[in-house]
């Protein structure tokens, strides 16, 4: 089974025999909204609980709902004090975008996540064996800096499918246009251009629990 809140993206799902789709709301569902056993041998998140306004509550609850001896296993960024983000939160400080999409939701550019530590303390407690970790990816972005002469930072086309998404939503075309602009220029600085790409480090938080 497949769970998303967009109904675009499931809409793309690939068809397959043994394969269900079902729109839904991460915070709310559980397995039993949808199947006759309501525990699963295995649930698996990649790259979604950040979104959640408060996660640190939904990683137990969602554990909650594996099978004894199932697993539950997830990834999320862990990058929310890296330059990207922390560029993106200050523009949006400024008087002139505070006035227009008022503060963060929470934390810098309006996700989070935590540390291996905190996840795993979070349901060791329940039964759980707990393997956490972190890793720090380095992507050569090869965008459109390394055509125009810097004119244009790779990085700005990498967070606009991510942590840029909630904020363009609320600004018109030629507001987020002038946001972008301003945005990337700071981008440019903080992440230049290199022989073989843009260097971007990229932390992520992975956890692969088993339930006893």
């Amino acid at each position: 089974m497949g769970i998303d809140s967009s109904a675009e993206m499931l809409s793309r799902a690939p068809t397959l025999g043994n394969l269900k789709v079902v729109q839904a709301d991460l915070q709310h569902w559980t397995p039993a909204d949808n199947q006759t056993d309501p525990a699963p041998d295995l649930l698996l998140s990649n790259s979604a609980l950040q979104w959640a306004a408060n996660h640190p509550a939904l990683v137990p609850r969602l554990a909650a709902q594996v099978a004894p001896g199932g697993v539950f296993a997830f990834q999320v960024p862990g990058n929310f004090r890296a330059p990207s983000h922390l560029l993106l939160a200050e523009l949006r400080r400024e008087p002139r975008w505070l006035t227009r999409l008022g503060p963060p939701e929470r934390g810098p550019g309006s996700l989070s996540s935590l540390d291996p530590q905190q996840y795993a303390e979070l349901i060791a407690l329940l039964g759980f064996r707990v393997n956490a970790w972190e890793t720090t990816y380095l992507h050569l972005l090869r965008g459109p800096d390394d055509d125009t002469a810097g004119k244009t930072s790779a990085v700005l086309d990498w967070v606009r499918g991510t942590a840029l998404r909630p904020v363009l939503a609320r600004l018109s075309a030629a507001e987020a246009a002038e946001f972008e602009a301003e945005y990337g220029r700071r981008l440019l600085q903080a992440y230049p251009a290199g022989p073989a790409g843009t260097p971007f480090p990229f932390r992520r938080v992975f956890m692969v629990a088993r339930r006893d």
